[in-house]
């Protein structure tokens, strides 16, 4: 096995991260995405962030709670 290089792909936890690929963490944990799924992935991400401002929205305003910038599009309704 050889140690080092740029640009080559790598083993991590056993997920083979190739150069290109998107990397994602935060404090739950790291996402990596395959440079060809992006697109794809990126449909099903803000299909579930608008899911979720929209639900949101809803349960704020049946908790009388105000409407905030996490909302999104849903923020003015």
């Amino acid at each position: 096995m050889v140690n080092g290089g740029v640009g080559v792909p790598i083993e991590c936890a056993g997920v083979t991260v190739r150069p290109g690929d998107v990397v994602c963490g935060d404090d739950d944990g790291v996402l990596v995405i395959p440079r060809g799924r992006a697109e794809e992935v990126l449909k099903f991400a803000r299909a579930i962030l608008e899911g979720d401002q929209r639900d949101r929205s809803g349960l704020y305003k049946a908790l009388g709670y105000e409407p905030d910038e996490t909302l999104g599009k849903y923020k003015a309704e």
